[in-house]
């Protein structure tokens, strides 16, 4: 009978199949070793949330993404995305503002 995948493995699965979409390779990662840190950003974040970030950080980065960079700055990473997410509104609302005062 097939179990549920645990948390902890789907982010490692989920950061190495993203790395692999972007660059063309699969990142060396140690499962056993990583599947801590793996579970300790679950715990901390909730897993979609870390999932949007390992997307997230895929994206942004400019070299190849770095799984001890993200572990250890996923909490940087969720505040710069959110304040990006945030700008995005408030742009969005002045494009609206601009729009309607043009009109007038």
């Amino acid at each position: 009978m097939a179990t549920k995948q645990q948390p902890k493995y789907k982010v490692l699965d989920t950061w190495r199949d993203a790395v692999f979409q972007k660059h063309g390779f699969y990142p060396q990662l140690n499962r056993n070793v990583e599947q801590w840190a793996a579970r300790d950003l679950v715990d901390s974040y909730t897993l979609p949330v870390v999932l949007e970030l390992i997307d997230y950080y895929v994206m942004i980065a400019e070299d190849t993404p770095k799984w001890e960079t993200f572990r250890y700055k996923a909490d940087l990473l969720l505040d710069r995305k959110r304040m990006e997410e945030e700008d995005a509104i408030i742009r969005a609302e002045n494009r609206r503002k601009a729009k309607l005062w043009l009109q007038d």
